[in-house]
């Protein structure tokens, strides 16, 4: 596997002019890999290209195999072509030997970008992506930098945030840009004239984004409130939610909470010390703190067992998501 790059890298890399044939961009930062795309893209095509020589698949609805003709032809009015193959974590048993054919042979005037939105790409079906591509984890903002973010988003429309703001937006919202920029065009749209945006006008607005969710369904767990759990799993498929997008913040959520109990195990008990390393803000790290000490280290342990045996069923199995949820619900709350 090549070394993985970040976005930071890979701008600096645009801006000098280098771009390469054949982009790997993963993680559930998914804002950032559209920010990518746009500066490769725009590197690479002019104006008129991008209009006609840039194309978008789906790898849920597109099989790697018949993207064949497309990858071998040239563009239109220019030989340049941009091929962005998105959701690759969807595919289901793609036909690898097309895809190593395909990126052993890449024209050069083709970009072929490939994206996925597992945190994690091991395994055989990643394996020509990591091997021929350049790699790019996107991960999410840390602490200053998604403040840095937000004041600037807030400046640029003439407003700012209240003191203690902050922390409670990115409560309710968590740190991934696309939930972070739709509350705040939320809290735009509500409030036009108005320059500061405060604690009220954000308990207003700003809708219960996955992460916020999930720490309730985690709290109705550790209570035994089956039922209750069910309907938050529920309402986040209703809202629009991916079940594996779901899978993951449940994922993310335990997999903290491990964390946190791995720091006090250790003998690291300064609070200041372990949310500044996990990159938390003073309220969300005492809300995963005061979970973290009411689960037992071996349910915990085989909670985050589920999740992943769960996130492998959501790719390979054809059971409907709301049974599969339903399923978690009932094994993680058993195990209290």
């Amino acid at each position: 596997m090549k070394k993985v790059s970040n976005f930071k890298q890979v701008i600096a890399e645009i801006n000098q002019g280098k771009v390469a044939r054949s982009y790997f961009l993963y993680g559930r930062e998914v804002e950032l890999q559209d920010q990518l795309i746009e500066e490769i893209s725009s590197a690479f095509l002019n104006r008129i290209e991008r209009e006609v020589n840039y194309f978008v698949r789906y790898a849920s609805e597109t099989p790697v195999e018949t993207l064949s003709q497309l990858m071998q032809s040239g563009g239109l009015f220019s030989e340049r072509k941009v091929i962005v193959y998105r959701d690759y974590d969807q595919a289901r048993n793609p036909r690898l030997n097309y895809l190593t054919h395909f990126l052993e042979s890449l024209h050069p005037d083709l970009v072929f970008i490939v994206t996925s939105r597992d945190e994690q790409v091991k395994g055989k079906k990643f394996k020509p992506l990591l091997e021929y591509s350049l790699v790019v984890h996107l991960r999410p903002l840390g602490a200053e930098e998604l403040a840095a973010f937000v004041h600037s988003e807030l400046a640029r429309q003439g407003k700012r945030l209240a003191p203690g703001a902050l922390e409670l937006l990115i409560e309710h919202t968590g740190n991934y840009l696309n939930h972070v920029k739709g509350a705040l065009d939320q809290l735009c749209n509500a409030f036009p004239d108005r320059e500061e945006i405060g604690r009220a006008e954000i308990e207003q607005v700003v809708g219960d984004y996955a992460l916020h969710t999930v720490f309730e369904y985690t709290e109705r767990v550790l209570s035994g409130q089956r039922a209750q759990a069910h309907v938050l799993l529920h309402q986040l498929l209703e809202k629009g939610e991916n079940p594996q997008g779901i899978m993951y913040w449940l994922l993310r959520h335990l997999s903290t909470l491990w964390k946190i109990r791995g720091f006090l195990h250790s003998g690291e008990r300064r609070d200041a010390v372990i949310q500044r390393e996990l990159g938390l803000y003073p309220r969300q790290y005492q809300r995963y703190k005061k979970q973290a000490l009411q689960w037992k280290s071996a349910a915990l342990r085989q909670a985050i067992l589920i999740l992943k045996n769960t996130d492998m069923a959501f790719k390979t199995s054809q059971a409907p998501p709301d049974i599969l949820l339903d399923l978690i619900t009932s094994k993680l709350v058993n195990l209290q």
